[in-house]
């Protein structure tokens, strides 16, 4: 569609940054906009990335909590804006460790890939994490850790037609 998708975070007094997501028309008005705080009373959580497609918009990101450190934060809402389900996943490391997407994508099925990274060992730093889960928030299937060296990351992800999915990064 012709509309503009935007995520981010925003600030709330109470709740601190949360993840925001923004729909405006073509001529820049706003038709809606959806705002996520995780952990009440948490860390700062935001959007980082956004893919959108006939099935709706998905949200890659960062949830911080204060009992397990930042995590890796996927949100699903529909193309009117109504939520449909939120994911996180957190590495073990609890408040010590770093874990975040930072890339998203969408399948024609309605399936979303993410991907970022996770810590499992501090000493060893991020590893790069690509995750699917299902148009309806199941597990999809598949997760994928890999990495050998220090702070591995999957920076952009894209998705193809025929179902294949493609990640770059460091």
């Amino acid at each position: 569609d012709a509309n503009i998708y935007v995520t981010g975070r925003m600030f709330g007094t109470s709740t601190g940054d949360d993840a925001v997501t923004v729909r405006y028309r073509p001529n820049g008005r706003r038709t809606w906009w959806k705002r996520w705080d995780g952990d009440e009373g948490g860390g700062p959580d935001r959007g980082v990335a956004i893919a959108v497609n006939a099935t709706g918009i998905a949200v890659a990101g960062v949830s911080g909590s204060p009992d397990s450190g930042d995590d890796g934060l996927v949100l699903r809402y529909a193309k009117n804006g109504a939520f449909r389900w939120a994911k996180t996943v957190d590495g073990g490391l609890g408040e010590d460790g770093i874990d975040r997407f930072d890339a998203v994508g969408v399948d024609d099925d309605g399936a979303v890939v993410a991907g970022g990274s996770v810590m499992t060992d501090a000493a060893q730093g991020g590893d790069m994490l690509v995750a699917r889960y299902l148009e309806n928030g199941a597990d999809g299937g598949w997760w994928q850790i890999a990495g050998a060296g220090p702070d591995e990351a999957v920076l952009d992800i894209a998705v193809t037609a025929a179902g294949r999915t493609y990640a770059a990064g460091t």
